[in-house]
């Protein structure tokens, strides 16, 4: 196989009949469905706090409690999405579920809340990845400027996951393997060597004083905490501030429903091995996110938006959560380097999950006719190559807006999802009132349940975070509908307008054959003997906008002719489409019936430099008469080398076909449709 970049960056093709080797143990298949999952409770303590610190810093102790309801929300919602996955194997998620059972709207809908919820977890994903690096240098250097380079580091996080998951699942999997399970280790050895501390040892150390945690204040509010810390908990505000903090740490639940979408990437039997997957996911993200938010709150942890006495006005902590408990536990050895290096790469690979997702529910709506149809389309890689380019071309924009701040893209992240969350629930609940299979009662209970509580969750996190960019989700997931309501609708049109139904072809359709002749050489025989065999009746065309050229071409004409007629139309403003164009608009305006073929001659040379020395004014006559009903355009290249052997003697240094071969082109034709339309 010859050199090929492309093949070097993304491996070589696959055949379609390996397409099941391809599919993924549970082994592999958990580091690619549940990073998005997992990474989340790395940033999700920190969430909670961050909004408890609205009210003051002494609220943190709620941290802890909020995690076990999120932990518990967790579970309702793993044990609907199980009860999906067996009843639909296939994936697609809440997709296929809304689809089946509660129409193409609430399915465009889903789909289109879970396609936005993709995007924004790459964005996350990789920035959340690159603060844990940032965090890390900044512990280590405190005067250091990495920060500046946040956003390019970003893309390149983007870019390289988006190439990993080009080369197949596998691939990814196995890419994926050794940091997911690398993340796992140390974060259960950060849970337990900090239980240990606290509980055998009796404490832990602390990574801000009391006095500092106190003394925190959420960057860019006017209040001073003593007030905040005043606020009390049963009344409006102290509602309206835990439902908050709970909303927020609701972005551990983020990434959940991808085994659901993806379950076709399996191996057998793909609903066992799927529901098993789900199961141990929730178990790790249950006990990893209550311990980080355990210990979070005995070493003085604060979120990364906070601002404490001795940082100059304006500037924020800036350290994740995850940083300042691997220092306070691990101290600045070799495992809090580790621990930072790793939660960085699982962060960034947490992005895999939508690069998993994302192009499968694409292709899914693409075969309903809902998106493009491109995107339906495998890869010679066995994958969804359209999905993985969009996806990585709409999530790299977010990523410089927002210029890679995950606090600021949250309040855009889980709006989707639970939207996504609701309706494959309450299409849940009506598949087993409809089917009223054994134990549908209790079955239709639980997703009544859980959609009742994943709808709460959402209208709380849109409430609350409207103000702070959640307005962008709910406008952008209605235009999104549309627009694959118009898609659809143009499918339909398709359909319709080509159906053979009721058609009759018209009989005795006269085709009328022009070959466009600019000059008469060797790359313009091939162009006139097509247009001969196609019909006896076909005719030549010349634009006339150099008498000198046409007389040379009158005068040739006769011998190369062969009898077809040859009709000159004039352009005495130099133009070399128009003329052409409005000639053919006058042959369809006199016979509708008939079509009309366009024959152009083009010369192609050899290499990319001589085809810079040429114009293309065919390639744009070609294009112009592609938009006009019932016109065929034709080319018919006549291969060139680049470079023979010439002398004065030979015939290439007569001009005698409009070339300018020194001083001034006799003709004034050179660029006369060009390398692509018959002359140089």
């Amino acid at each position: 196989m010859a050199f090929s970049l492309r093949r070097i960056v993304i491996g070589s093709p696959m055949a379609t009949e390996h397409s099941g080797h391809d599919r993924l143990p549970k082994v592999l298949a958990l580091p690619i469905f549940a990073s998005d999952a997992l990474s989340s409770t790395a940033y999700a303590s920190e969430e909670i706090m961050a909004a408890l610190l609205l009210g003051g810093s002494s609220l943190f102790w709620l941290t802890p409690g909020l995690s076990v309801a999120i932990i518990a929300l967790l579970a309702i919602v793993v044990i609907s999405y199980s009860q999906i996955v067996i009843a639909y194997p296939g994936g697609g998620g809440a997709y296929i579920v809304a689809s089946d059972n509660l129409g193409p709207i609430p399915a465009q809908i889903a789909g289109a809340s879970l396609l936005v919820d993709y995007v924004l977890t790459v964005a996350v994903s990789s920035s959340a990845g690159i603060a844990a690096i940032t965090s890390l240098v900044k512990g280590l250097n405190p005067q250091s400027q990495i920060e500046l380079y946040t956003v390019p580091l970003c893309v390149v996080a983007v870019l390289i996951v988006a190439v990993i998951n080009l080369r197949g699942t596998k691939e990814s999997g196995l890419a994926f393997a050794f940091p997911a399970y690398s993340f796992l280790l140390l974060m259960y050895g950060l849970i337990g060597y900090g239980l240990y501390q606290y509980f055998v040892g009796g404490s832990l150390p602390m990574v801000h004083s009391p006095e500092v945690v106190h003394a925190a204040q959420y960057a860019g509010e006017g209040h001073g905490s003593h007030e905040l810390h005043k606020v009390d908990l049963a009344s409006f505000a102290g509602i309206f501030l835990v439902l908050h903090a709970f909303a927020s740490g609701c972005t551990a639940l983020t990434g959940i429903e991808a085994i659901s979408t993806g379950t076709q990437a399996f191996k057998e039997p793909v609903a066992k091995n799927a529901v098993q997957t789900m199961v141990i996911l929730a178990g790790l993200l249950g006990t990893i996110f209550f311990g980080l938010s355990f210990i979070a709150t005995h070493v003085g942890a604060l979120p990364p938006i906070a601002t404490i006495p001795g940082l100059p006005p304006g500037e924020t902590l800036g350290e994740t959560v995850v940083s300042q408990i691997g220092r306070a536990v691990f101290g600045k050895s070799v495992f809090y380097i580790a621990l930072q290096v790793v939660t960085c790469i699982i962060l960034v690979l947490a992005a895999n999950t939508a690069f998993a997702a994302f192009p499968r529910l694409c292709a899914l709506q693409a075969q309903d006719g809902y998106l493009p149809r491109q995107l339906g389309n495998i890869g010679d890689r066995l994958v969804y190559n359209n999905g993985i380019f969009i996806l990585s071309g709409l999530s790299i924009p977010l990523v410089i807006i927002f210029k890679g701040d995950v606090h600021h893209l949250i309040p855009l992240y889980a709006i989707g999802v639970f939207l996504s969350f609701t309706i494959s629930q309450g299409g849940m609940v009506k598949r087993w009132v409809v089917s009223r299979q054994p134990g549908w009662q209790s079955k239709a209970a639980l997703n009544g349940f859980g959609c009742l509580l994943t709808l709460v969750v959402m209208v709380i996190f849109a409430i609350v975070k409207f103000k702070d960019g959640a307005w962008l989700v709910v406008i952008i997931i209605p235009l999104l509908v549309w627009l694959f309501l118009r898609i659809k609708q143009h499918y339909r049109s398709v359909a319709k307008q080509l159906s053979m139904e009721g058609y009759r072809p018209a009989q005795g359709v006269r085709n009328h054959v022009l070959v466009l002749v600019p000059d008469i050489h060797r790359g313009v025989i091939p162009a006139l003997q097509l247009a001969r065999s196609m019909s006896s009746e076909a005719r030549a065309v010349h634009i006339s906008i150099d008498p000198k050229r046409e007389a040379r071409v009158r005068e040739r004409w006769t011998l190369y002719s062969r009898g077809m007629p040859i009709t000159v139309l004039p352009s005495p403003y130099r133009s070399l489409t128009e003329p052409i164009i409005e000639h053919v608009q006058q042959i369809r305006e006199r016979d509708r019936q008939s079509m009309v073929i366009v024959v152009i001659p083009e010369f192609e040379p050899q290499g990319w430099f001589p085809k810079l020395l040429h114009g293309h004014a065919g390639l744009t006559l070609a294009f112009r008469l592609h938009f006009i009903p019932g016109v065929v355009v034709m080319n018919v290249p006549y291969h060139i080398a680049s470079f023979v052997d010439t002398d004065d003697s030979s015939v290439a240094a007569r001009n005698d076909i409009g070339l300018q071969v020194g001083g001034t082109p006799e003709g004034g034709l050179a660029s006369y449709i060009s390398s692509r339309s018959g002359t140089p």
